[in-house]
């Protein structure tokens, strides 16, 4: 599988499964409606397990990740729940907000990993900077998480679709912009600084 994922197919089928999995909240919407909770759980397990199988799982953490799926799939079936296949938003919100959060007590920070990855060469003061948006992208995840939560409990498919379908995603880009915008003024005021 990991030889596949490195061609050019493979690389187009893992972008197609991630725009799958980020439309998630729409499809849930439009098959829940159409065609009922079972059919919107089973799209869910088969695009998490073929992304399971794209990301290269070892047999341990694939058996593990299969495992949740399955019992979360039950759940959710047994108690012909919508709300539980709703949470779904809410735990990848949840997991980004651990991953980033982790990094903040085992440095380097999950933004100044990334840059490391871009090639960017990070000096104290990036360092610092970096660490500072860490903590606003766990601030953001943590605040995403909690009113996909209340949304997906206490609201309709319709208003839980339309945050977690397209309104966290534009408040996730105006958060990109923003940091941006903020990133240029910084990287100013040091070069200014400097000379």
């Amino acid at each position: 599988m990991r030889e596949f994922m490195n061609t050019s197919l493979g690389r187009v089928v893992s972008g197609m499964l991630l725009v799958f999995l980020a439309a998630y909240p729409l499809l849930v919407f439009f098959v829940l409606n159409d065609y009922g909770l079972r059919t919107a759980v089973l799209i869910l397990v088969v695009a998490l397990l073929m992304r399971f199988m794209i990301l290269g799982l070892d047999r341990d953490r694939f058996f593990k990740a299969l495992l949740v799926v399955a019992i979360g799939a039950t759940v959710c079936i047994a108690l012909d729940s919508e709300k539980i296949l709703k949470l779904y938003p809410t735990v990848v919100s949840g997991i980004f907000a651990a991953s980033f959060g982790i990094t903040l007590y085992a440095p380097p920070s999950a933004v100044e990993r990334m840059a490391v990855k871009f090639g960017v060469q990070v000096n104290h003061a990036a360092s610092a900077y970096m660490r500072r948006v860490t903590i606003v992208w766990c601030v953001f995840f943590v605040i995403n998480g909690l009113i996909a939560a209340w949304l997906a409990l206490n609201s309709s498919l319709y208003w839980w679709s339309l945050y977690s379908g397209l309104l966290s995603y534009l408040l996730m880009a105006v958060l990109f912009g923003v940091e941006y915008l903020v990133r240029l003024c910084v990287i100013r005021k040091h070069r200014l600084q400097r000379s």
